[in-house]
């Protein structure tokens, strides 16, 4: 029982909040506090962020559900290097789509990806003179884990800046 729908229309809506509350597994990242001064900086920030929120989900190193493999590329995305989250390049790019593949893989149920202020690295980067880099980091994260991801239900992705004509959107 949620309180927070408490008096809207959804709460009295039983059949739907039966087949739907609680009944995904959600990702959940915010992009805030990528904002290094180089581009090196905030990509260690962004694998924080992904490790973060990938090291929730520490269960998926027991599930009966997933392969060695599996298990393998989920160790990849929380793997530590001096006490800081430290993931290859394409690990990166694809660690949303592979967690929503993990997710899907132990529950047997779509996950939802929640991206909240996905501008703020793109704003950082091009003050700080590493936009080329940061649009490729960014492109490569959307467009795996939105584009022909069958493991994704559904995502929301928030920001305040209007879509650049080198849209991090393309190809998604």
């Amino acid at each position: 029982n949620c309180t927070l729908f408490d008096g809207l229309y959804i709460s009295r809506n039983q059949t739907l909040c039966r087949e739907h509350m609680a009944g995904y597994p959600v990702i959940f990242i915010t992009l805030k506090n990528v904002d290094g001064l180089s581009f090196e900086e905030a990509k260690c920030q962004f694998m924080d962020v992904i490790g973060s929120e990938a090291s929730r989900f520490r269960f998926l190193l027991d599930s009966q559900n997933l392969a060695p493999e599996d298990k393998e590329q989920y160790q990849a995305i929380i793997t530590m290097k001096s006490g800081a989250y430290w993931m290859s390049e394409p690990v990166l790019s694809r660690s949303l789509k592979t967690l929503s593949e993990l997710l899907n893989k132990h529950y047997q149920k779509k996950a939802l990806v929640l991206i909240d202020e996905y501008d703020v690295p793109i704003a950082k980067a091009s003050s700080n003179g590493y936009y080329k880099e940061m649009l490729e980091i960014m492109k490569g994260l959307l467009s795996t884990a939105l584009k022909d991801n069958s493991s994704l239900k559904f995502a929301v992705i928030t920001g305040c800046l209007k879509i650049a004509k080198e849209s991090i959107f393309t190809g998604t």
